[in-house]
């Protein structure tokens, strides 16, 4: 049974709270606002949130394009998005844009982010821009965790 939310990080600016999910993967940080410069403790902070939960979210967000790119190079080095599949807009290599064959849907696909690359990225930070009236869930899946009795 998830945990109720504890204050993993608390500086002079934010409490960043951290509801488990489920009692192997995901948990939802709250105290965050992407828009704003994040302070070191802070970026610390959601760091451990992902070695300990693997997945976290955030939300209510309402970032721009911008603000997306200006959120995800706080926590790290920002990599080019698909090498293949080219759906990066114009000057911004590191977004991929997922298409759908049906208007109003996106295509139920898994997949792994960059782990074919000689370095594949530590995390990936995702921002749902349209979202269809039902559905449209984004999954995670941990190999360790299929195996162990976490």
């Amino acid at each position: 049974m998830p945990n109720p939310s504890t204050v993993i990080a608390e500086t002079a600016h934010t409490a960043i709270g951290v509801r488990p999910q489920t009692a192997t993967i995901g948990a939802e940080l709250t105290g965050i606002d992407g828009r704003r410069p994040l302070a070191a403790g802070d970026v610390v902070a959601i760091h451990r949130a992902l070695a300990e939960h693997l997945v976290v979210y955030l939300r209510g967000q309402h970032l721009d394009a911008d603000q997306h790119r200006e959120f995800a190079a706080q926590l790290g080095q920002v990599n080019p998005a698909h090498p293949v599949r080219g759906t990066a807009p114009e000057g911004r290599p590191e977004v991929y844009i997922p298409r759908s064959r049906v208007p109003g849907k996106l295509p139920p696909i898994w997949h792994a982010d960059h782990t074919y690359m000689p370095q594949p990225s530590a995390i990936s930070v995702l921002r749902a821009i349209e979202l269809p009236p039902a559905g449209g869930d984004t999954q995670w899946a941990s190999g360790p965790c299929s195996r162990s009795s976490r």
